[in-house]
């Protein structure tokens, strides 16, 4: 799984300099988190499938951001339903960033 991650880190930082700076279309966006000092997740959410002009296409990228921001942060892992505070820091940081990537994607497709 870890490794998966790292590779994913990788790819995205290999396109990052490569990527338009505005586009109608947003294809997808990467939720990070740091769980520990070193150590920096990401994780690739897709959304380019996703009418963002539309309530449904929102919740649906809502919630994909949120299993993402899961993922990232280990949350549920391990510990059955009980949420470690650390876990949840990382998890409302991450979630919070990715939201607000998301709110810039909605303006472009409501607006363009």
């Amino acid at each position: 799984m870890l490794n998966r991650i790292v590779i994913a880190a990788g790819a995205v930082a290999l396109a990052l300099p490569m990527a338009a700076p505005v586009q109608a279309q947003v294809d997808g966006l990467t939720v990070t988190a740091r769980p520990g000092a070193p150590e920096v997740r990401a994780k690739l959410v897709r959304l380019g499938d996703l009418d963002l002009r539309s309530d449904r296409g929102v919740r649906v990228a809502d919630a994909r951001i949120r299993r993402a921001a899961e993922d990232v942060c280990g949350v549920g892992r391990m510990n059955g339903s009980v949420i470690r505070a650390g876990e949840s820091r990382c998890y409302a940081d991450a979630f919070g960033r990715a939201r607000v990537d998301l709110n810039g994607a909605i303006s472009d497709q409501r607006l363009g």
